[in-house]
């Protein structure tokens, strides 16, 4: 997932969950939010990266934090693996980014906890043993940063259609626009530029049944601006995730649930306590794991087992339509600016569940439309 936004590696899609690898993320997040909190909060990832990596740049001079204890704490760590803890922490709620083309990032009262209390932090990503293109940064035409840090130059012309003709699905289908796609998935197709069903079916984002019902959508958008602009498809890495789901036989009628890999161990210890009918707290504190971690094992479980019942921790309807309201209102259903939107009110949590609930029904939907 992400830098300056979490963006949707949401962990909960079939593309996500087959893909990604859990680890101890304890420390380096100990390390990140403490110098989120001792540079005053009121900085961007770069500088933060910097601090956190002994940068002597000028603006780490000009600040003083060279002289911070945090200063060169995470020397050891790759910028680029920073930048990408940076939005995990924040998808997990433990950071906080203000809006606006400068973004700092600040530490959440969530975030203040888990410092104070020393919980255990377990975090899911891309195994690191997968090629990463070198990251570049996407930027609109006027030079500002285009949400995020990207790991592709993009089109951004494209993507902006590709997000218009999001919206319009989504409007026609009456969810939110990051049941579609999240805009990773979109800044890909305006990288890559995929021209046919398989090219489409390896971008992230894009599983099984997304193939079968989206493709014919999304694809002549692309190749139509693509022979207009002159341009050609870009070759995919053949390590990229979700390569399986190029066999045409993955999806066959009255089978449309694609094949997901097993979960996790930790996962999986998770399922296994949650349907022994253990309290999230309990589990949390069975597992040495924080409360928002296990939320977010839950979410993922939900999304992979539409068997799995979650009624028992689902808020009250009210609560529930407030929340789907939120989510609504935010293209890409990141967690902290729909957390900001509610309020204290609301926790995590809650937004977690609801979130997972909206991707299930979306998903039932569609796969009751293709089999019949």
């Amino acid at each position: 997932a992400g830098t300056d936004d979490a963006d949707d590696g949401c962990g909960a899609c079939d593309v996500c969950v087959s893909v990604r690898e859990e680890f101890d993320a304890t420390e380096i997040a100990q390390k990140i939010l403490s110098a989120v909190i001792r540079t005053g909060q009121r900085f961007g990832a770069k500088h933060v990266i910097d601090v956190l990596r002994g940068s002597r740049a000028r603006k780490v001079l000009e600040t003083g934090h060279d002289q911070l204890s945090v200063h060169g704490i995470a020397s050891d760590t790759p910028a680029d693996e920073l930048r990408e803890l940076l939005g995990l922490l924040q998808d997990e709620g433990l950071l906080a980014i203000s809006p606006g083309d400068y973004r700092t990032f600040s530490v959440t009262p969530e975030g203040r906890t888990f410092l104070r209390d020393g919980t255990a932090l377990t975090l899911a990503r891309v195994p690191q043993s997968q090629p990463r293109s070198k990251s570049t940064r996407s930027r609109s035409r006027n030079g500002s940063r285009n949400g995020r840090e990207s790991d592709l130059e993009y089109d951004y012309d494209l993507f902006k259609k590709l997000r218009s003709l999001r919206k319009r699905i989504a409007d026609e289908k009456n969810v939110p626009a990051f049941v579609i796609f999240g805009d990773t998935s979109l800044r890909q197709m305006a990288y890559y530029l995929p021209h046919d069903r398989d090219a489409f079916g390896a971008i992230s984002g894009v599983g099984a049944t997304k193939l079968d019902q989206l493709a014919d959508e999304f694809l002549p958008v692309i190749v139509d601006y693509s022979a207009e602009k002159g341009l050609s498809p870009r070759d995919q890495p053949t390590t990229r995730r979700g390569a399986s789901r190029r066999n045409p036989t993955a999806t066959q009628p009255g089978n449309s649930s694609p094949a997901r890999k097993p979960l996790s161990a930790s996962l999986s210890e998770t399922k296994r306590l949650f349907s022994e009918n253990y309290t999230v707290g309990e589990i949390a504190r069975e597992r040495g794991l924080a409360v928002n971690t296990i939320f977010s094992h839950l979410e993922k479980i939900g999304q992979t087992d539409p068997t799995i019942d979650f009624s028992s921790l689902m808020p009250a309807p009210d609560r529930v339509e407030t929340i789907s309201a939120a989510l609504r209102s935010h293209e890409n259903g990141f967690l902290t600016p729909v957390k900001e939107e509610l309020g204290d009110d609301f926790s995590f949590g809650e937004i977690r569940l609801v979130r997972m609930q909206i991707r299930r029904q979306f998903e039932n939907s569609e796969n009751d439309e293709f089999q019949s």
